[in-house]
C-alpha cells in the first residue's frame, strides 16, 4: 500500500536534504510508503527451558527503511494453560533474547540479553502511555493508581497497578484480549484467539533511533536476526497443571516483519540525486555491549572490583542491574525483575540495605566519593537515562505503601513490585576510555536470590557507506 502527500519540489541542481537522519526535512516532498509483510527465511522454535529459538528476516534493497517498522509475534498457548500473559514490564519483547542487525556479514547493531535492556528502557515510558497505548500494541503495562481506603473518598494509604479494568473483588486482571489460554473441555479453541503484539524496529536496534537505512543505496543484503528465548521462558503463568513448565510456541502464521519502505518523489529523480551526492556517507550511532557477571550475596557484601572492559572506546553511559535468572515464570515480570538492596525485617523492617558504588577509568574515579545514598543513585540514573516512571518502593523498596491487600492475577502486589525496578545509570564524563577499561567498584547488600549482574555499556560506532558497500568501526 502507499500513502502520498503532494508538495512542490525544488528545482534540479539543488542539494538534496539528508533523508538519512530522523529529523525535520527543510523542504516538502511527495512521499510514498510501501508496506510489505515478509515471513522469516530461517526459523527454529527452540525447546524446553534451555534451548533457544532463532529467526531471520531478509530485507529488500529498496527505498529507505522506516525506523518504526514492526516485528509481529503471536504465541500458541499450551493446552494446559489456564492463565498466561506476557511480563508486564516488556510485554511481547520478552520473547527476544538477542537482536542482531547485519549488513552482508558485518554487524551493524548487536545487543545480547536484549529483553533485560528493554525492561530498563521501558521504565522511561509514562504511566499514561503504558495504560492507554502500550498494553494494546506491545503488551507492556505498568501503570499505577491510588487505592482508596474502605469507606473513604479522599484517603489512600497505598497504591496498586492499574490497567483500566476494575478489580474482581480484590484481584486485578489483565485485559481479556491479552490472556493466553489452552483449549477447554467444551472444545472452545482459545489458541486461535491468542493475541498478536508488535516490537518496534527502533527498540530492537539503537542505530534506528536516529537514522533510517538507505536500502536502495546498498549493494549488500540486510538481515534481521533474532535469538528467541526457550518456549518455557516466554510467558508468565499463573495457573495450569504445571505453571512454570509450559511451552508457548511461536504461531508461524502470525510471525512476520512488517517493513515500511519510504520513497521521496520517485518520479522526480530526487532519490537518485541523493545517492549521487552521497557516494561516501558516514554517520555515527550508538550500540550496547553487555557484560554479565555471576555474583553471590557474600561476595557483594564484602565488595567487588569488576573490569567491564570497553578499552579505547567512546563510552557514553553504563547501566547496571541485578537479576535472578533462576526465578520461575510465575512472577509479573517473569525473569526480568531488576532486584535491589535487601530490605530488613523484624526490628529493621523497611530498612534498605547498604550500597557503595563508583566507576574508575582513565586512572580516576567518576565520583570523588563513593555513592551510598539510593536517592542519589536514582537521581544519577534519571540524569543519564531520563525520567524513570517507577515509585520509590518499586525502585529500592522499603516505603511499605504498595498494597498487599489487592492482588494482580492472584499474585501479591507488594511482593511482586517492591524492589523489582532497581538499576544504576551513569553518564560518563571522562571522554574516551583508556587501555585499562572501566572498573566497577561495588559493595551491596543484595537480595539473597540475586545471582547475576549485568552492565550495559553504550558506546559510539561509525558506519561508512562507500559506493554501496558498508564498513563499520568503533568511534
Amino acid at each position: 500500500m502507499s500513502v502520498s502527500e503532494s508538495a512542490p519540489m525544488p528545482s534540479g541542481g539543488v542539494e538534496v536534504p539528508d533523508f538519512l537522519k530522523l529529523k525535520q526535512i527543510p523542504a516538502n516532498y511527495l512521499q510514498e510508503v510501501e508496506t510489505e509483510e515478509m515471513a522469516p527465511v530461517v526459523f527454529n522454535e527452540g525447546s524446553g527451558s534451555t534451548v533457544d529459538g532463532f529467526v531471520r528476516f531478509q530485507l529488500q534493497n529498496k527505498g529507505f527503511l522506516h525506523s518504526h517498522s514492526k516485528v509481529f509475534i503471536s504465541l500458541i498457548p499450551n493446552a494446559n494453560a489456564s492463565r498466561g500473559f506476557f511480563p508486564l514490564g516488556v510485554g511481547v519483547a520478552n520473547v527476544v533474547k538477542k537482536a542482531v542487525l547485519k549488513v552482508g556479514n558485518k554487524i551493524l547493531n548487536e545487543v545480547n540479553d536484549w529483553s533485560y535492556l528493554h525492561q530498563a528502557k521501558s521504565m522511561l515510558l509514562t504511566n499514561e502511555m503504558m495504560r492507554n497505548r502500550e498494553q494494546y500494541l506491545t503488551g507492556r503495562m505498568v501503570n499505577h493508581r491510588l487505592q482508596y481506603d474502605a469507606g473513604q473518598d479522599n484517603l489512600a494509604s497505598s497504591y496498586v497497578l492499574d490497567n483500566g479494568r476494575e478489580p474482581q473483588d480484590t484481584d486485578y486482571k489483565v485485559m481479556p484480549f491479552a490472556v493466553m489460554e489452552g483449549d477447554d473441555a467444551s472444545g472452545r479453541n482459545f489458541a486461535s484467539q491468542s493475541p498478536s503484539f508488535a516490537i518496534d524496529l527502533s527498540d530492537l536496534f539503537p542505530f534506528l533511533k536516529v537514522n533510517q537505512l538507505p536500502l536502495f543505496m546498498m549493494n549488500e543484503p540486510v538481515s534481521i536476526e533474532l535469538t528467541l528465548k526457550p518456549p518455557q521462558r516466554r510467558v508468565v503463568n499463573t495457573g495450569g497443571v504445571s505453571p512454570v513448565d509450559l511451552d508457548y510456541n511461536i504461531d508461524r502464521q502470525e510471525l512476520y516483519f512488517c517493513a515500511d519502505y519510504i520513497y521521496y518523489d520517485p518520479a522526480s529523480g530526487v532519490m537518485e540525486q541523493y545517492q549521487e551526492q552521497n557516494q561516501n556517507k558516514s554517520f555515527a550511532f550508538t550500540d550496547y555491549r553487555n557484560i554479565t557477571t555471576t555474583i553471590t550475596e557474600g561476595g557483594m557484601a564484602s565488595g567487588i572490583v569488576r573490569n567491564i572492559g570497553m578499552a579505547n572506546r567512546m563510552v557514553n553511559r553504563v547501566i547496571t542491574m541485578f537479576n535472578d535468572d533462576t526465578s520461575t515464570m510465575a512472577n509479573l515480570f517473569g525473569q526480568l525483575r531488576m532486584k535491589g538492596m535487601e530490605i530488613g525485617t523484624g526490628v529493621n523492617a523497611g530498612k534498605v540495605g547498604d550500597i557503595k558504588y563508583n566507576l574508575r577509568y582513565n586512572d580516576q574515579y567518576e565520583f570523588s566519593r563513593d555513592i551510598t545514598n539510593p536517592a542519589r543513585l536514582f537521581s544519577l540514573t534519571q540524569r543519564s537515562e531520563g525520567i524513570v516512571f517507577r515509585t520509590r518502593g518499586e525502585y529500592q523498596g522499603g516505603d511499605e505503601i504498595i498494597s498487599s491487600a489487592e492482588t494482580f492475577e492472584g499474585l501479591n502486589q507488594e511482593t511482586q513490585l517492591e524492589g523489582t525496578s532497581f538499576m544504576i545509570g551513569t553518564q560518563l564524563t571522562g571522554g574516551r576510555v583508556g587501555v585499562r577499561g572501566i572498573e566497577l567498584h561495588l559493595t551491596m547488600d543484595i537480595d539473597a536470590n540475586t545471582d547475576t549482574m549485568r552492565n550495559y555499556c553504550e558506546y559510539m560506532r561509525t558506519a561508512t557507506l562507500l559506493n554501496g558497500n558498508m564498513s563499520i568501526t568503533n568511534a
